[in-house]
């Protein structure tokens, strides 16, 4: 790990952790004399022309307006990649310093929350040009669905399939899919409170730019309120209602008319995502890092449960 920290433009390498962060790319923690850096192994499948298209449209916005984001460091051949002899991309960027915070958030935390996410559509909202996606199928149902009945119907299932949870995405598909408001806009895509920058109790800037693309803001909303507003399994309407105070407060729209479209964007968001756990258990082709065994058969039961109801 240390020969490949040695690509990119940093001093003396001290030592190199790995990390469970994230659940596609490989991401370890390098201090270096020079300071304190993330290494990050990306995905094979991820095209680094597209990424690399993104940041230059989204880096000059960011520093203009003070927003932190991770700043990819070259390589010593002036590349923002290395590749290595398996083919592999690893990008490095300056490891950026924020309060470490879990579900439940305190009120402030919730609203200014919600305020941050409204800035960063605002910032994205003012870029240069098209962002590429790298993840085209990103929150599209349908594509996730027809991988989920192609193993079912093909029989190519790797593991034991769950009767109950397929009864539940059966029953649950033509509900999810009945049709909601949709405001396209360039977005983050994952904006997970893992992903979200806060220093002071205020939001900052934000991490994992790869998702940004074309895509809906209130999906963009409805995956915060996801990371946010769950405790100990359960929906916190409460938590939510003051997260899109926040967000409302910072982009100038009417709570009243989020709260009223939000709750079936939330819950098509939470299928969606139990839907992508319970298909990647049975799949030989696993993308969700296991992190201990059964780990996403969990997941997708508890996701399939979360309902927002009005």
């Amino acid at each position: 790990m240390k020969e490949i920290c040695r690509q990119f433009n940093i001093t003396n390498v001290i030592s190199v952790e790995t990390t469970d962060i994230g659940h596609i790319n490989s991401t370890s923690i390098v201090s270096a004399e020079n300071g304190k850096f993330v290494l990050q192994r990306l995905q094979k499948k991820m095209d680094i022309t597209r990424l690399v298209h993104n940041f230059a449209l989204y880096s000059g916005t960011f520093d203009s307006h003070g927003w932190l984001y991770p700043v990819w460091i070259k390589t010593c051949g002036g590349e923002y990649f290395y590749t290595d002899e398996c083919g592999c991309s690893w990008r490095m960027y300056p490891f950026i310093e924020g309060e470490i915070l879990n579900a439940p958030l305190t009120e402030e935390h919730l609203f200014s929350c919600g305020k941050g996410l409204a800035r960063l559509h605002s910032l994205l909202k003012g870029i240069e040009g098209e962002p590429a996606a790298v993840y085209p199928m990103l929150h599209d149902l349908a594509y996730y669905y027809g991988e989920y009945t192609h193993i079912i119907e093909s029989g190519t299932a790797g593991e034991k399939r769950d009767k109950e949870l397929e009864k539940m995405i059966s029953d649950n598909i033509g509900v999810i899919t009945e049709s909601m408001p949709d405001e396209k806009a360039v977005v983050h895509g994952d904006t997970k409170l893992s992903n979200i920058i806060f220093r002071n109790g205020n939001v900052v800037g934000c991490l994992d730019m790869d998702t940004v693309m074309r895509g809906s803001l209130l999906e963009d909303v409805a995956d915060c309120v996801r990371s946010c507003c769950i405790v100990n399994g359960r929906f916190d309407g409460d938590a939510a209602r003051r997260l899109i105070n926040g967000y409302a407060d910072g982009s100038g729209l009417s709570a009243e008319s989020l709260l009223g479209t939000l709750p079936a964007v939330f819950n098509k968001i939470c299928f969606e995502l139990g839907l992508r756990y319970y298909t990647d258990s049975i799949s030989t082709e696993k993308r969700f890092s296991e992190k201990y065994p059964g780990y996403r058969r969990e997941r997708a039961e508890s996701v399939l449960a979360l309902k927002w109801d009005k």
